[in-house]
C-alpha cells in the first residue's frame, strides 16, 4: 500500500533556488506598502501575495506573474529540499506540483505517483534507480524559446495572405 509519507515513496520536487532578483521582489512589495525581509522568505512572500489577492483580486494575476518572473527558473529534484539548503520552497512541508502531463516528463511521473498513492498501490517506480532529474528540464531553456518560435510561425502562416498590407497601430 503506497502512502506519500512513508519512506521509499519517490516524488519529484520543483525547487526554486534563492532568487537572485529577491531585492526586486522586495521593491515590488514596497510599492504596495508592504515590507519583505532582506533575505528570501517563502512564508513572507506567500503572506504578501495572499494579502494582495484579498485586497485586489482583479490585478492579482498581474502581480503574481511579475513575482514568478522575478523568481527565476526552477530545477527538479527527487528529494525535497529543506529550509537552509538554498532553496525557496512553497510555504508547505509536503509539496509537489504538476502542470500539463502532456508537456513534460516530470509532470507525467508526478501524475502516476499521485494515482498510485490514491489507489493505495505500490509506486510504479523503484527508489533504487530513482533519478528523475535526468531529462526532466528543457535543455538550456529551449522549451519557452521553442514555444515563442512556433507562435511566430503560426502567426506568419495565418497572415501570409495579407503580405504587403499596412496596419494602423492600436
Amino acid at each position: 500500500m503506497a502512502n506519500a509519507h512513508e519512506p521509499g515513496v519517490p516524488s519529484i520536487r520543483r525547487i526554486v533556488r534563492t532568487p537572485e532578483r529577491w531585492p526586486r521582489i522586495v521593491e515590488l512589495a514596497a510599492r504596495y506598502g508592504e515590507t519583505l525581509p532582506a533575505e528570501a522568505d517563502s512564508r513572507a512572500l506567500n503572506t504578501f501575495l495572499q494579502k494582495r489577492k484579498a485586497v485586489d483580486e482583479v490585478h492579482y494575476a498581474d502581480l503574481s506573474l511579475a513575482v514568478i518572473k522575478l523568481m527565476g527558473r526552477a530545477s527538479t529534484s527527487s528529494r525535497g529540499r529543506r529550509r537552509g539548503s538554498g532553496a525557496l520552497r512553497a510555504a508547505a512541508h509536503d509539496y509537489t506540483h504538476s502542470t500539463a502531463p502532456n508537456r513534460r516528463f516530470a509532470d507525467t511521473v508526478t501524475q502516476r505517483l499521485i494515482k498510485s498513492v490514491l489507489a493505495k498501490r505500490p509506486s510504479p517506480y523503484s527508489t533504487s534507480n530513482w533519478t528523475p532529474s535526468r531529462g526532466t528540464a528543457p535543455q538550456g531553456g529551449c522549451g519557452p524559446q521553442m514555444e515563442r518560435t512556433m507562435g511566430k510561425r503560426i502567426a506568419a502562416v495565418a497572415l501570409q495572405h495579407r503580405i504587403g498590407e499596412t496596419f494602423a497601430p492600436w
